[in-house]
C-alpha cells in the first residue's frame, strides 16, 4: 500500500525534516489526516485514501502469472504524470512502454526528475495522482513484461 501525503500549498519555511517527523508521527499514531497551523503557515498532510476493487479471479485456472516490475520513487517530492499541467500523460495504463520511457517526473528542491521505465512491457497498476507528494520507495507504476516467446 502506497503511503504518501499532500500538503496544502508549497512550503518555503517548513523544511522537510519537521514535514518527515509529522508524517512519523501520524503513523505512529494511526492519523490518516493532520493539519497545522503556525501563523501564516499551514500545512496539511494527508495519506491518500486505499481504494478496494474487485478485479476478479487473481489467477485464472492453468495460467501462471507473469512477472511484474514495480517502478518506485527514487526521491521525496511531487510526483507530475504529464510535462506540462495540460498535457496528456506520459503513461497510460494499458500502454505498452520501452526500457528508458519517460513514465512521470519528480520534482525535488525545483529540480525535474525524469523517472524512467526500466524495462519493456505494459502498464498495469498506477499508484499515484498527478501533483501527489510522494516520499522514496512509494510504488508510482507496475508494469508487466511480455510474455517470453
Amino acid at each position: 500500500m502506497p503511503m504518501g501525503w499532500r500538503v496544502a500549498r508549497p512550503m518555503a519555511l517548513m523544511d522537510f525534516g519537521q514535514i518527515k517527523k509529522m508524517v512519523e508521527l501520524m503513523r505512529e499514531h494511526g492519523l490518516v489526516e493532520f493539519e497545522l497551523d503556525q501563523g501564516d503557515e499551514r500545512v496539511r498532510l494527508r495519506f491518500p485514501e486505499t481504494a478496494v476493487a474487485d478485479h476478479g479471479p487473481a489467477v485464472p485456472s492453468g495460467n501462471v502469472p507473469r512477472e511484474v516490475v514495480t517502478i518506485e520513487a527514487p526521491l521525496l517530492g511531487t510526483c507530475y504524470l504529464a510535462g506540462e499541467p495540460d498535457a496528456e500523460p506520459f503513461v497510460q495504463l494499458g500502454d505498452r512502454v520501452s526500457t528508458g520511457d519517460v513514465l512521470c517526473i519528480i520534482e525535488a528542491m525545483k529540480l525535474m526528475n525524469e523517472i524512467r521505465s526500466t524495462c519493456d512491457g505494459e502498464v498495469v497498476d498506477l499508484f499515484v495522482e498527478n501533483g501527489q507528494v510522494v516520499q522514496y520507495g512509494d510504488r508510482l507504476f507496475t508494469i508487466r513484461p511480455p510474455a517470453e516467446a
